[in-house]
């Protein structure tokens, strides 16, 4: 697989975040709970762009939690779309995706709430 750039897109504070294909495609698709994120390549795209908050990740300060709740059909009810993307001065880059049910474990501190 190229690692290339798979989508590029603009957060909310003006950085430049972007998903390779390698991350997309080896690592995020190929969890074993979450090829069905594939339909859902929208969701993570508007989740980076247009985030309910950013939190500090509280495993490590070159990381960031982007974090929208979304309706997963597939689900039958309302999850939390998690994208984390690791820091850079110049931009993001995102590393895994994590659907979640609840933000019991997103502790970090908020870098950005949607207005």
């Amino acid at each position: 697989m190229t690692d290339g750039v798979h989508w590029q897109g603009m957060d909310p504070r003006g950085f430049p975040i972007r998903l390779k294909s390698s991350t997309w495609y080896e690592k995020i698709l190929a969890t074993p709970d979450r090829p069905w994120l594939a339909d859902h390549l929208d969701k993570v795209q508007r989740t980076a762009e247009a985030p309910e908050v950013i939190l500090e990740d509280r495993a490590t300060a070159k990381r960031e939690a982007y974090v929208r709740l979304w309706p997963f059909p597939e689900h039958s009810h309302l999850m939390t779309l998690v994208v984390i993307a690791e820091v850079t001065p110049s931009h993001r880059d995102i590393v895994t995706v994590i659907p979640k049910r609840s933000l019991k474990q997103e502790t970090g501190g908020m870098l950005y709430v949607r207005p």
